[in-house]
């Protein structure tokens, strides 16, 4: 299977950054995964405010711009009652390095109720196939149609 000339550089354009040994392991994934992660590239390819990481080993992170901190397996473990999520986060400093942060609780403040309530259900809804790289695409839409731009804590 060849990586079709959108999907040719390390950096998927600008949105997408992905690492030189993840461009390998990605020329090998099935075309649903091409094309997932060819729907978060064009999506993001203006973004102001979420840069996406895909590391060695395919692990998607998400970084607020202007932050020089990176967010992998974000996991909303409750319905929020108001406009702040509570999540638990693997926060580091290297968005291509082994995975070496810690789990930690970060609270993001959205705009209202309604983002933050969304953002719960649509991640709830997400199936199997490329869920990783799914959920992180939902985050990063939520992360960008808000006027969230650092964590809370």
């Amino acid at each position: 299977m060849q990586i079709s000339s959108k999907c040719n550089t390390p950096n998927f354009g600008m949105s997408v950054k992905i690492s030189p040994r993840a461009k390998t392991k990605i020329a090998q994934k099935p075309t649903q995964y091409l094309n997932k992660l060819g729907e978060i590239n064009e999506e993001f390819k203006n973004s102001k405010y979420v840069d996406i990481f895909i590391r060695d080993d395919l692990t998607p992170v998400i970084q607020l711009k202007g932050r020089n901190l990176y967010y992998s397996d974000i996991k909303i473990n409750a319905f929020p009652k108001d406009s702040i999520v509570t999540a638990s986060v693997v926060q580091e400093k290297n968005p291509f390095g082994q995975l070496k942060g810690k789990e930690r609780i970060k609270k993001f403040k959205f705009d209202s109720p309604e983002q933050a309530r969304q953002l719960y259900k649509d991640l709830k809804n997400v199936e199997v196939p490329n869920q990783g790289l799914t959920k992180m695409g939902i985050i990063a839409q939520a992360f960008e149609a808000s006027s969230i731009r650092k964590p809370m804590i």
